[in-house]
């Protein structure tokens, strides 16, 4: 999952930096860029409350499958764009918030349910640092490749490689063998969320939480594990 969830990472930090130049490019200003930010950050929050209250039975695996066919398609619609991506700014920042809440409303319940609190630190701790290392590499050379490409084939040329390493990272991401995004049993839909909130309805095994004391259960979950 720490790889996966990289390479997630890796193509949204290569076609940020993409993005972020293009805007700047066409149109030499920074509203765009503010406004597609922000409406992205601002539609995060209400997909996840879609995703949670309205569309309960999609499952976590469709909700995280959904969340990268939905980023991949606003980069698609950019480049289809092209010098006119400026005006269109507003909606390509709803459509990107809406799959990035997708994605990590997915995200976390697998992640719940795939660790224990047994490794669930560790996993944090390597998925924290695998983000940090990304994130003070990859935008250097993104730029640093960008900025050569241009000066080879013009401006629009060196956008190129970043846009083939967003596309490898979202394909990564999506396809990855042995992983828990493309196994079956996160289609499972409604079961498979309520085994990662711990509902006592949800089949087969149950997830225990304490309450105050070291050794409260919650009442309302049963004793027996299978």
């Amino acid at each position: 999952m720490v790889l996966i969830h990289g390479a997630y990472t890796a193509a949204n930090l290569l076609a940020g930096t993409f993005l972020s130049i293009f805007l700047w490019r066409a149109s030499h200003d920074l509203v765009p860029i503010a406004i597609y930010s922000g409406l992205s950050a601002l539609m995060i929050p209400a997909a996840f409350v879609a995703n949670g209250w309205v569309w309960r039975g999609l499952g976590a695996g469709a909700s995280i499958r959904l969340g990268l066919f939905g980023n991949g398609f606003v980069y698609l619609l950019i480049l289809a764009l092209g010098s006119a991506t400026p005006q269109w700014v507003v909606a390509l920042g709803l459509l990107r918030g809406l799959a990035e809440g997708f994605y990590w409303s997915g995200f976390h319940l697998v992640s719940y349910d795939t660790t224990s609190e047994r490794d669930r630190d560790r996993y944090f701790g390597a998925q924290a640092s695998a983000t940090w290392l990304l994130t003070a590499l990859l935008p250097p050379a993104a730029g640093a490749v960008i900025v050569a490409g241009t000066h080879v084939g013009g401006p629009y040329r060196g956008r190129r490689p970043a846009d083939g390493g967003h596309g490898a990272g979202r394909s990564a991401a999506v396809g990855g063998p042995g992983t828990p995004f493309g196994s079956a049993g996160h289609d499972a839909g409604p079961p498979q969320s309520r085994l990662a909130l711990g509902d006592p309805r949800a089949p087969g095994r149950r997830v225990y939480r304490k309450l105050d004391g070291p050794g409260a259960d919650h009442p309302d979950l049963p004793r027996t594990q299978k």
